[in-house]
């Protein structure tokens, strides 16, 4: 949009390609996908309401509901939209951390697309090793308190140093380990390349069958004490947790 629009002000309208999408706002939700769904399910019944515009920057810019005009562009219904003024960025991301509707892959993706260095190669560390973000990101990143809020703010994670040997283990031995995704494996076995040798590690990956799922990381801990010792002396044993 060339003009821009006045704030403090609730408009109506039907032009539904009057705004742009705001670089950094994640993806659109497709025909079928639950957002999808979910909304239009919304608005067959109650309509667009007018309580919860769609609030764009002065140059038309979607900072939020994006998903809503969409499907009031496939239903051909009015839809309510107010302008913000400020760093429409900073709006967008401040919306979302407070209404907690974005997933980890959104969140990654936005300060992808922003050019985020840390983030980028958190990508790429997911492409490579075919994982899902949020198994990424347990992998990649050091374990600790507030790692959820320092992603939403977009703020570089400690990274944990052997990641890429993690990686490689969980995906030589998935085939035996149909849990090795889950967070209390994952945490568990990065302690097990933080303590163990490369015989021990070795041990563990040949006999990858024998791994019984568990509940906590605790027990999962145990558990690979028990199958990287079962058959050795006391002297070549390895201790992972404390007791």
């Amino acid at each position: 949009m060339k003009d821009k629009l006045s704030t403090r002000k609730k408009y109506e309208s039907t032009n539904y390609s009057q705004f742009t999408r705001l670089k950094g706002n994640r993806p659109l939700p497709t025909e079928g996908e639950a957002r999808f769904t979910k909304t239009l399910a919304s608005m067959k019944e109650f309509g667009f309401l007018p309580s919860r515009p769609i609030i764009v920057s002065s140059n038309g810019e979607i900072i939020d509901g994006q998903g809503r005009l969409l499907v009031s562009a496939y239903l051909g219904i009015p839809f309510f939209y107010e302008v913000e003024e400020g760093d429409p960025v900073a709006l967008m991301l401040a919306i979302n951390l407070s209404q907690k509707n974005w997933s980890i892959d959104n969140w990654i993706g936005s300060y992808v697309e922003s050019g985020n260095i840390f983030y980028i190669r958190l990508q790429e560390f997911a492409k490579r090793h075919k994982f899902s973000a949020s198994t990424a990101l347990i992998i990649y990143a050091e374990d600790g308190g507030k790692v959820m809020d320092r992603l939403k703010k977009g703020k570089e994670l400690p990274l944990y140093v052997d990641s890429e040997r993690v990686a490689e283990f969980v995906n030589k031995t998935k085939e035996f380990v149909p849990f090795s995704k889950t967070k209390e494996y994952l945490r568990a076995l990065k302690v097990v390349f933080a303590k163990a040798s490369e015989k021990h590690i070795k041990r563990l990956e040949k006999k990858a069958y024998a791994i019984v799922q568990q509940a906590t990381m605790f027990n999962y801990l145990a558990e690979f004490e028990n199958v990287i010792n079962k058959g050795l002396g006391e002297s070549e044993r390895i201790s992972l947790i404390v007791r």
